[in-house]
């Protein structure tokens, strides 16, 4: 019966590790979800014209390159 532990406790870990993996992953796929309903298509937070303290940045934010048709 001893020799049995060591190998139900390996079988154990690996569901929790499994378990915690499989958590990651839905809650990863969660907010992935909730940015793409959320967000407008090309805009970041915070907007790129200010700066996280509510003032204006020292530099300006790159302007993004529209590709013409």
């Amino acid at each position: 019966m001893e020799a049995e532990r060591p190998a139900r406790t390996g079988v154990i870990t690996l569901l929790i590790l499994v378990g915690v993996a499989g958590a990651i992953y839905g809650i990863d796929q969660l907010s992935k979800q909730y940015v793409v309903s959320t967000l407008a298509e090309g805009r970041s937070f915070p907007s790129s014209t200010a700066c996280c303290n509510g003032s204006s940045c020292a530099t300006p934010a790159p302007r993004s390159r529209s590709r013409a048709a």
